[in-house]
């Protein structure tokens, strides 16, 4: 339902077939529909919340799962009723994204699923465009030994009309032939159009391609592309590499601003954990857990997690928790981390878990390591103090010195 300004309700979805949206853990996260009649927009979703943001769902993906483990790939198509087709004609390993284009978060997810991503989109300029975006945001979640590759339909087809009109063995047989690689798809829209035979065209192509390049991570595959393109654009690897800048030694940082970073990151995924399963808290009520090598708005948002839920009388939900770390002003940091609040849905409560009494243990050891470093100074780190005492510690107005206590 939406209030409009006058106070009126009224159905957001009206005269729409709708499509329930669901995340990894098979929960109702939102919805789409689609218009029946004619009317604008064709499709609409759930506005987005806490709980759902386009960017980091796609349609059909928790009701794929077992279809994408046994066909070893999933397709990832524009639209619901594209999903709906295929899985009617037996294609049960496709997903879409909700209207948006494709996020290197989806990219992500779908990497951890399977070892192969076939963008499947229409011909016409349009689906050209998306392949492009989701080319450009898979570049940084590529992983040497998996594949991501692009395949392309007639003009005048879409995955809906081409699996009712061909059936499911042409559809497979196109996937299985036509698919391109991504790296070849890249180099292809490169050069195409450019005069690869002059000094000009294949400086333009050296230019275009340089931001691609740099953003691929994965050793073997980045190495490949970099001898391809190097040459395309009729210079050596070592060339290439100098001028795109990625022979930079990269500095070291010292072990004390890593541990203090280490420190940071398990603080804010102890908070990821508990965001995902809220009853984890309880884990984390139940040990004093040391302060911070360094300042962290993730530990200070968990220190105040965990103070509000001593005194609740009842068990934490996820909304409660958020909205709570909302009232003591710490939504920047929610919002921060909900992506990989997202990606975390899909693990079982026993492995998050395994997850937040590792973490905890670690934590632990880094701080008796503080302490004992510490120790000939005489020095009392927060380590050291109660958690009653470090709550106090955060309160203190700046100038108050705090007390030192056993």
């Amino acid at each position: 339902m939406i209030q409009g300004d006058d106070g009126k309700r009224y159905d957001r979805f009206r005269e729409r077939i709708m499509f329930p949206i669901v995340n990894q853990r098979g929960q109702i996260v939102g919805f789409g529909g689609r218009v029946l009649e004619n009317g604008e927009p064709k499709y609409l979703n759930s506005p987005e919340t806490p709980l759902f943001e386009k960017g980091r769902e796609l349609y059909g993906l928790f009701q794929a799962r077992q279809g994408i483990r046994a066909a070893g790939r999933v397709v990832v198509v524009e639209g619901y009723m594209d999903v709906v087709a295929l899985a009617q004609y037996g294609v049960d390993y496709a997903v879409a994204t909700l209207g948006t284009a494709t996020t290197h978060w989806h990219v992500q997810k779908l990497l951890r699923q399977t070892e192969e991503v076939v963008f499947c989109f229409d011909g016409d300029a349009a689906g050209r465009r998306a392949a492009w975006r989701a080319l450009e945001n898979s570049l940084s979640q590529l992983q040497d030994g998996k594949q991501v590759k692009f395949l392309f339909l007639p003009e005048t087809d879409d995955p809906d009309s081409y699996v009712r009109r061909e059936g499911k063995e042409v559809f497979e047989r196109l996937l299985a032939e036509a698919a391109i690689p991504l790296s070849a798809y890249a180099l292809k829209e490169l050069t195409e159009g450019v005069d690869m035979s002059s000094a000009e065209g294949r400086t333009k192509f050296l230019q275009d391609a340089k931001p691609l390049v740099k953003q691929v991570t994965a050793p073997i595959l980045g190495l490949m592309l970099r001898k391809h393109v190097a040459g395309l654009g009729g210079i050596s690897q070592a060339e290439l590499e100098e001028r795109f800048e990625l022979g930079t030694p990269r500095r070291t940082p010292s072990i004390p601003a890593r541990s203090q970073r280490q420190s940071a990151d398990r603080y804010a995924k102890l908070l990821e954990r508990v965001l995902v399963e809220p009853g984890l808290v309880k884990e984390l009520c139940a040990v004093e857990l040391p302060s911070p090598q360094t300042s962290s708005a993730a530990a200070g948002a968990l220190f105040d997690l965990i103070e509000e839920s001593r005194a609740l009388d009842r068990d934490l939900t996820v909304p409660g928790a958020i909205e709570l770390l909302k009232s003591r002003g710490h939504e920047a940091t929610v919002q921060r981390l909900m992506p990989t609040v997202h990606d975390l849905q899909s693990f079982s409560a026993a492995e998050l878990l395994g997850e937040v009494q590792d973490s905890i243990e670690k934590l632990m050891e880094e701080a008796n390591e503080v302490r004992r470093s510490q120790a000939a100074e005489g020095v009392s780190s927060p380590a050291e103090l109660s958690y009653e005492a470090r709550v106090l510690l955060r309160r203190a107005p700046a100038g108050e010195k705090a007390v030192k206590t056993d």
